[in-house]
């Protein structure tokens, strides 16, 4: 998958636990797996931030919870 010495993984869900085989997969693989379906999302980008993250990727596509509008609200939040 990737070299843990060289990439750390955080993973933010936006949508809440719905018990899936995939989300606790993904869940009990990254290094570092929050839930923030709760939070606003100047406190998303806040956390993203201070978590230094380089590169975001959005794995819902158009079709889940937030879509690509959330991903350019935080990439401009991160930056300004």
């Amino acid at each position: 998958m990737h070299n843990r010495k060289n990439v750390e993984v955080f993973c933010y869900a936006l949508s809440v636990n719905d018990g899936t085989e995939w989300r606790q997969r993904i869940q009990s693989e990254a290094e570092h797996f929050v839930d923030v379906s709760a939070m606003s999302l100047d406190a998303i980008a806040k956390m993203i931030n201070e978590d230094k993250i380089h590169i975001l990727v959005n794995l819902n596509g158009y079709t889940k919870v937030g879509g690509n509008s959330f991903m350019f609200f935080l990439v401009f939040k991160l930056h300004n």
